[in-house]
């Protein structure tokens, strides 16, 4: 933020210099990162995808773990070169207001970035989220085709 208020012109102070994100670890991070990590194996996520989970989510990485012991194999990899799982996307969907497919696969994780998805794993995605978004048929393949173009 200073570099940005120096870019406009502005003196104000950083009003959130030294304040922690609120879904930062309250004790020593090396352990609790140890410890999550072996619980997602625990739960079936691949090492990987679980040092991704503890990065991008944090102390809310037990809401990714929660979605798994839901529905174990949302444990796996949206697709296999990348190291995100369904049960990420699924959460995503539920709390992030994502209206479309390409909200999620473009604003709310970095799949875009990481691989190019075709329209059978962009439909395989849909399908998952469906109940939780309330897609029908038609939405389904509308939302693809969306990507898609």
């Amino acid at each position: 933020m200073d570099k940005v208020c120096k870019k406009l012109g502005v003196a104000a102070a950083c009003a959130g210099k030294g304040s922690v994100l609120p879904w930062t670890p309250a004790r020593d991070f090396a352990e609790w990162s140890c410890e999550s990590r072996a619980l997602a194996q625990e739960l079936g996520i691949d090492e990987e995808s679980a040092l991704w989970l503890l990065r991008r989510h944090g102390m809310r990485v037990a809401d990714v773990f929660d979605v798994v012991r839901e529905t174990p194999q949302y444990a796996s990899r949206i697709v296999s070169a990348v190291p995100l799982i369904f049960a990420d996307l699924l959460l995503c969907a539920r709390n992030e207001m994502a209206v479309h497919l390409s909200d999620l696969w473009c604003r709310r994780m970095p799949l875009l970035i990481l691989d190019k998805l075709d329209a059978d794993q962009l439909r395989h995605i849909a399908e998952q989220l469906a109940p939780v978004l309330h897609w029908d048929a038609q939405r389904i393949a509308d939302e693809v085709a969306a990507c898609l173009s």
